[in-house]
């Protein structure tokens, strides 16, 4: 008597968790040399709730190496999902976020047997947070040690590979003199290669941060300094639009002109055909993405700007701020939003273009 599991069919969403995940593995696999040992997918009821792969290292990795690993690995999972179309109908939560993938990594000795403290045995990334566990020596059924980060932090802890710390001075790319004609370079500190754009804000918009420092990975707002400051303290008392920008986590740039958002933003035109509207347009090399959406009665303006990073896909994403009150946003706030998008000017680094650009492309941002 046959056994009724032998006529199992696995439905349509199994089966593209199964290839999705296979399509990905085989691409870790190739990309970081890690090697495949496992998958999942959480898909209680039917909808694709999160989905797991794990990878056995060929040797030790440092805590900093394993964290490298896991970003880049769970970019290339979030961003696999993300160009499936088909896949889309199938996930309980759209779009798909690092918060729904999970790595996990198995690492051993060049012999493939497990690491013992101080060396991490095993490191995961899990519902957007890092975790990093040492086994004890003396009872190997046992963790001696637990370190765990989140997504963010893990993000400045890469921070060389984008941006610069802040309290150092701009590697020297361009001359000393255009850094001082170039706006931009006070706008958005600290990236390795600068924006080469100039935005089209007011002459009068300086950038602050609500923490003080400038933070790439943190908000960053333009606007004028009163209005800023006012802002920080009382976000109630906002008269007129501002602007702020970060590097974003979870959108990724994944070709010359193209971001792994545009299921997601298909799928919104669809249910909201009046209120969605998209614009692709370039600020000279760079790619841009324009969206304006309604979100619970409020109109969103948000774009995302692509910065030619061949390997991690990195993409900046700005918003429009404006009054919460009756009546916006107005022709002020859009006015000051249109201008950002279309009125943003390429510029040109006054500095060898060939030693910058080879030293952009080691340091994470080039040309694709």
């Amino acid at each position: 008597m046959s056994d009724k599991h032998d006529n199992y069919f696995p439905s349509k969403g199994e089966q593209l968790v199964n290839s999705t995940l296979g399509k990905t593995a085989k691409i870790i696999k190739k990309k970081y040399d890690i090697r495949p040992c496992g998958a999942g997918a959480a898909m209680p009821g039917g909808p694709i709730q999160g989905l797991t792969l794990c990878f056995d290292a060929r040797y030790p990795y440092t805590k900093e190496q394993l964290r490298e690993l896991l970003i880049k690995s769970a970019q290339e999972l979030l961003k696999q999902v993300c160009e499936n179309n088909e896949i889309q109908e199938f996930l309980k939560e759209r779009p798909f976020t690092m918060k729904n993938v999970q790595i996990i990594i198995y690492n051993n000795d060049k012999g493939g047997r497990e690491v013992y403290d101080p060396e991490i045995s095993t490191a995961e990334i899990s519902r957007g947070v890092l975790i990093y566990r040492t086994v004890d020596p003396d009872d190997t059924f046992k963790f001696k040690n637990q370190f765990e980060e989140s997504y963010d932090e893990a993000l400045r802890a890469l921070s060389k590979c984008v941006c610069l710390n802040p309290s150092t001075a701009m590697v020297s790319q361009v001359d000393q003199d255009t850094k001082n004609d170039l706006r931009i370079l006070e706008l958005l500190p600290n990236l390795l290669c600068p924006l080469a754009v100039n935005p089209g804000i007011p002459a009068d918009f300086i950038a602050l941060s609500p923490q003080g420092t400038l933070d790439a990975y943190d908000w960053i707002y333009w606007g004028p300094k009163d209005v800023l400051k006012a802002y920080f303290n009382n976000p109630t008392s906002l008269q007129e639009p501002v602007l702020r920008v970060k590097l974003s986590a979870n959108v990724a740039q994944i070709g010359p002109n193209s971001f792994s958002n545009k299921e997601f933003h298909e799928m919104l035109k669809r249910e909201d055909p009046e209120g969605f509207a998209a614009i692709e347009t370039q600020w000279g090399e760079y790619p841009v993405l324009a969206i304006r959406d309604q979100r619970e009665g409020r109109l969103m303006f948000i774009a995302w700007v692509g910065l030619n990073d061949p390997e991690a896909g990195w993409t900046l994403i700005f918003n429009l701020v404006y009054p919460d009150k009756k009546g916006h946003p107005n022709k002020e706030d859009r006015q000051l939003w249109e201008s950002l998008i279309m009125k943003t000017t390429p510029i040109s680094i006054s500095s060898s273009r060939e030693d910058s650009s080879t030293s952009c492309t080691s340091g994470g941002v080039g040309p694709f």
